[in-house]
């Protein structure tokens, strides 16, 4: 992961080419998107676009990851019980959150290339704010483990979103969406972005 993130920072257009590349590869639709963003913002600024769009989609969910796998962390441990070796367990389902990670931040970029020049950066700007303190907490000294309280689940309002059963969901809770085809499991705040497009939706 920060081999890719300096590889977009640090780039050349043609790195940036090669990420656009593996991000719409078989998606002719947004190949197109690519081309006529490109026409009407000019090569220079697309390219510099997409690499603080990368820069942003990567980080914002590398944090959301590194909250999983602590999550997943305190969790296995319980599957001693039916004797599985937490280790495994540990090893197996940090590599499948590790590739839905990958394939969130190319679904991430493609996403929010059509919408390039619409103010979409100010937006991923402000959610960066929010998660950049939380980035220093994850992986921190172990007086920071040992001495901190528990992550508290944020509060949920009276306009928070609802299950299909009516159960009101907060922002930290484990949902599942689909878009008809697919089906992701992840943290609603994480679902949010994947939900204001109108292709996803709360199972």
């Amino acid at each position: 992961v920060y081999e890719k993130r300096r590889g977009i920072l640090t780039g050349s257009h043609d790195d940036i080419k090669d990420l656009l590349e593996e991000v719409s590869e078989g998606n002719d639709e947004l190949q197109e998107v690519i081309e006529s963003r490109k026409e009407s913002l000019g090569e220079e600024v697309f390219y510099e676009s997409i690499r603080r769009l990368g820069l942003q989609a990567i980080d914002l969910l590398w944090v959301d990851h590194l909250e999983m796998m602590d999550y997943t962390r305190s969790s296995v441990n319980l599957r001693a019980y039916g004797q599985r070796d937490p280790l495994v367990e540990y090893k197996k389902e940090g590599l499948i959150l590790f590739r839905e990670m990958q394939d969130s931040v190319n679904s991430r970029i493609a996403e929010l290339i059509p919408r390039l020049g619409e103010g979409e950066f100010k937006r991923q700007q402000e959610q960066l704010r929010s998660v950049h303190d939380k980035a220093k907490l994850i992986g921190g000294s172990s007086e920071n483990k040992q001495g901190s309280e528990a992550a508290k689940p944020e509060p949920i309002t009276s306009d928070a979103p609802k299950t299909a059963e009516g159960k009101k969901i907060g922002r930290n809770d484990i949902v599942e969406i689909t878009n008809g085809n697919e089906t992701k499991s992840m943290k609603y705040k994480k679902a949010e972005t994947f939900l204001e497009g109108g292709e996803w939706r709360l199972v």
